[in-house]
């Protein structure tokens, strides 16, 4: 009878993640100036012991390298907007590779600043 109220165990899940650095600039929404951050991106995937970390690495620079030294536009100049895109273009389908379709967040970071913002699948 007990075994009917007793708590389910709680399941867990590895993670493995792989990060970019990104120096950009965006507007200010209040004032249209613009000014520079450098984010840390940092891509969290499902652990698969057959894929290779670099192979991560290399999906997400493919994505955050042409955004690199550019004045970002108003769709992802936030974090959080920035974090939501980075995710669901790792999670595109037609994104080729073993890597695909396997991003659970994304965690967008301006560690000087003490700023964060995070995307979950």
């Amino acid at each position: 009878m007990f075994g009917l109220f007793a708590k389910p165990k709680p399941t867990t899940r590895l993670l493995t993640g792989v990060t970019a650095i990104l120096s950009a600039s965006h507007r200010d929404q209040a004032t249209g100036r613009i000014h520079g951050h450098t984010w840390e991106i940092t891509a969290w995937f499902r652990f698969k012991s057959h894929i290779d970390q670099s192979v991560r690495a290399y999906c997400l620079n493919q994505i955050v390298s042409p955004l690199d030294h550019t004045c970002l536009p108003d769709a992802i100049a936030w974090g959080e907007h920035l974090a939501e895109y980075v995710g669901n273009t790792l999670n595109a389908p037609y994104w080729d590779g073993p890597a695909s379709r396997d991003c659970v967040a994304v965690d967008v970071a301006r560690p000087s600043e003490r700023i964060y913002a995070r995307w979950e699948a």
